[in-house]
């Protein structure tokens, strides 16, 4: 009599265990759904936010130009999709090819204005060449005219505070050879 319930108990058991294990699988079925739909609810910034952030600090989109913004999302998505990549990071939801779109226009709209090497006035000033060999190191050149002769002090600091962190050194006579070339050549 006792194994008879023991096996009533275990049915039981069982029975409750499968529906459970049924019931979870739906849930987490509806929540990719739920959450497939919500990724076309988000606006570009919030999809670069949601999704880069999986993985690393976000950087600024004015830290590179659209040219580069496109290489850069390119190598990140097949970053993403490495299955051996998984186990070193947490699990990282990957992103559609609309996400892809909608974060590479965000980046792309918000990108570093740059300039082509070619059209600088007064290539042989040392304050262009200074320019040049400096900036490029990083990134594409910056147009001079995306920001007004007060904004570039900030700027310049800021990335030869940055050039130090990666062991590349600016001179204060570079410094100023460099921010005198941008603010001659800034908006007013």
């Amino acid at each position: 009599m006792i194994k008879g319930k023991n096996i009533q108990l275990f049915i039981l058991l069982l029975i409750i265990l499968i529906f459970s294990l049924i019931t979870i699988s739906e849930r987490l079925i509806a929540e990719d759904e739920l959450n497939e739909s919500q990724d076309s609810k988000l606006t570009e910034e919030q999809q670069y936010a949601f999704y880069c952030s999986q993985c690393h600090a976000l950087y600024s989109p004015k830290a590179k130009s659209a040219n580069e913004w496109v290489k850069i999302v390119q190598r990140m998505d097949i970053l993403m999709k490495e299955e051996d990549n998984w186990g070193k990071w947490q699990q990282i939801k990957l992103m559609s090819d609309e996400v892809k779109k909608g974060i590479l226009s965000y980046l792309e709209k918000n990108a570093l204005k740059s300039i082509d090497p070619d059209t600088i006035k007064n290539k042989q000033e040392i304050g262009s060449q200074k320019y040049r060999d400096f900036c490029s190191r990083c990134h594409d050149l910056p147009d001079p005219k995306q920001f007004t002769k007060d904004k570039w002090p900030i700027v310049v600091s800021r990335m030869r505070k940055y050039m130090q962190k990666e062991g590349i050194i600016m001179s204060s006579d570079d410094e100023e050879l460099i921010l005198t070339f941008l603010q001659d050549n800034a908006t007013d």
